[in-house]
């Protein structure tokens, strides 16, 4: 990290925007730059002309002077200096009108790049965070999930990508100006120069290294408001019953008030370089007026040379006062830089890429499976191997941290077995047939995902062609369509915020409704029913039990051996071992 940011921040800001512009983005990106930097000489021309232009209107004479004004007024035959003027006057309004709606576009399309590319964002990191190994997923908190997929793409493109816009077209004007300057005034040039560049390190030094440090902090503080505010929410009742209230509202409000102080001082910050910009122009003037009584030895320059400074720091000042201003942004938003490389060089597997089919009509063998988390000296599972028919019903028993759950996720494939493998129909689950593997397997774990949705979007996953027919019979199986049935709007009732309308056991079998909804042939259950009580318990054991007459093969993790009554065979698991195989009738004998 500490390197990352003693490097160069327009450089950095660049590869990391590149990083996510395909070859015909960059050409399109480059093409505004080139529309920038168009406006901004129109700009310039539009303030250029008004000189012009009312040395015209004051004094007629001045027409007949000018080549340009004289050529018009010959050509389309005036008759009256004050016709002329009021033609010149339309004209520039006609101009300014044509000059405003062409910058307004060139924004327009500024913003409609920027803005597809902030969902580009959005949606890279939202692959990178769905398909990151699930042992690193695991360790990351919601609020810093929150904050790194939607929040960090919107600071990116508003502290990053439009900043380097802004400071590449104002850079380019500056440029433009200088040399303009250089041609005709190579001294005033020398003294502009030696007021631009003290300005440019009085108004960026100072603040630069304050930024880094303001964003750096905002970008820590920002997922801790979020974690407050989820669990002031998510705990409400235990909050108030232990009377916390005013201390969990303290901890957010205090992490809000250093946010808001650190923006209070950024906003600061961004002020001070057009202060002292407009104290340097101030020394200027005076400099230029030595320099014209002085050096040129003429007090009737020193005016010329005032109204050409004048024009140039109209113009390059306030360019100046935006070089800093963004320069000053990207720096405070480095940190939001390296957020969004962080993961990238982990491998990724996108589930939906891989094509390979899989057959499910014999059994699954788990041939030597072992498995380690990682920093644990002992294996979780150790060269663990059996065989299931399919359409069996395996019951898997054992102590906490025997390897029950990491079993079954080794199947899920949240995890990848470090050693053996496992057999479907002979065939290797393996990366490449993953997407078909999941078509094939549903799973119904202890606190039910829930949605703050409607019974048929938590049942079919927000399905956007639901098979109402699938739905029915899923509903069914599980016990609970009675249930739906029997609500004024059946199973378009919303059912709030994780299920809060329902009873623990209604939740659990609308997991198991959303399970049987895909039509697998495999279910996996992990301590279905350890939450519930003992009548709800029954109820979702004559759910199985329904299931159970099917040929669905399926895995029950329990700890309550009632949830097992229907299983065919039961495992009993101990530091990742099978050390006894029995029957349900076997394992009420010895217990």
């Amino acid at each position: 990290m500490k390197d990352f940011l003693q490097k160069g921040i327009i450089g950095v800001s660049l590869k990391s925007v590149f990083f996510y512009l395909s070859s015909k983005e960059k050409k399109k990106a480059s093409f505004i730059f080139i529309l920038l930097i168009s406006s901004s000489l129109v700009e310039i021309f539009g303030i250029a002309s008004l000189v012009p232009v009312i040395l015209t209107a004051s004094d007629p004479n001045k027409v007949k002077e000018s080549w340009f004004f004289g050529s018009i007024y010959d050509y389309i035959g005036f008759e009256s200096h004050q016709k002329f003027v009021l033609f010149i006057c339309a004209t520039l309004v006609i101009f300014f009108i044509i000059k405003n709606a062409f910058v307004l576009m060139v924004n327009l399309v500024q913003v409609k790049f920027t803005e597809k590319l902030a969902v580009k964002i959005v949606d890279s990191q939202y692959d990178k965070y769905q398909y990151l190994p699930y042992d690193m997923f695991s360790r990351l908190e919601t609020s810093s999930l929150v904050n790194n997929i939607l929040a960090v793409p919107v600071a990116f493109v508003n502290g990053v990508i439009r900043q380097l816009f802004l400071f590449f077209s104002e850079v380019f004007i500056i440029v433009i100006v200088i040399l303009g300057m250089i041609l005709y005034n190579p001294g005033l040039f020398l003294i502009t120069m030696i007021v631009i560049f003290p300005a440019i390190a009085l108004s960026y030094l100072p603040v630069r290294s304050m930024a880094q440090k303001i964003g750096a902090r905002i970008d820590v503080l920002r997922p801790i408001s979020y974690t407050s505010l989820a669990n002031l929410f998510a705990g409400m009742v235990e909050i108030k019953i232990a009377g916390k209230q005013k201390r969990f509202k303290k901890i957010l409000i205090d992490g809000e008030s250093e946010i808001q102080s650190l923006e209070a001082k950024s906003y600061m910050f961004s002020l001070l370089p057009g202060r002292i910009i407009e104290i340097i122009a101030i020394l200027a003037i005076v400099i230029i007026f030595i320099y014209s009584v002085v050096v040129e030895k003429n007090d009737n320059s020193f005016i010329l040379n005032i109204g050409i400074f004048a024009a140039v720091a109209y113009r390059v000042m306030p360019s100046i006062n935006r070089l800093i201003t963004s320069s000053v942004a990207m720096k405070q938003h480095i940190t939001v830089i390296y957020n969004l490389e962080k993961y990238r060089g982990i491998n990724l597997i996108r589930i939906e890429e891989n094509n390979d089919s899989i057959n499910f009509n014999d059994g699954i063998e788990f041939k030597n499976i072992s498995f380690s988390f990682q920093g644990m000296d002992s294996p979780v599972i150790n060269n663990l191997s059996f065989k299931v028919k399919k359409g069996e019903k395996i019951g898997i028993i054992g102590s906490s941290g025997s390897g029950k759950t990491t079993l079954m996720n080794i199947l899920l494939r949240i995890f990848e077995e470090q050693s053996g493998s496992i057999l479907v129909d002979g065939v290797s689950l393996n990366s490449n047939n993953i997407a078909a593997w999941y078509k094939t397997i549903g799973y119904v774990k202890q606190n039910t995902f829930l949605m703050a949705d409607t019974i048929l979007n938590n049942i079919t996953l927000r399905d956007s062609n639901p098979d109402l027919k699938q739905v029915d019979y899923a509903m069914d199986q599980a016990s609970i369509q009675e249930f739906v049935e029997s609500l004024p709007i059946g199973a378009d009732t919303h059912i709030g915020e994780s299920g809060a309308f329902l009873s623990g056991g209604q939740r659990q079998r609308i997991g198991i409704a959303r399970a049987l909804y895909k039509d697998m042939q495999i279910l996996v259950m992990d301590e279905a029913t350890s939450a519930l009580d003992s009548k709800t318990e029954q109820e979702i054991s004559e759910a199985i039990k329904k299931i159970s007459n099917s040929n669905i093969t399926m895995f029950i993790i329990a700890h309550r051996f009632s949830a097992l009554q229907n299983c065919d065979r039961i495992l009993e698991l101990d530091k990742g071992v099978i050390v006894r195989e029995c029957s349900y009738e076997q394992l009420m004998a010895d217990n």
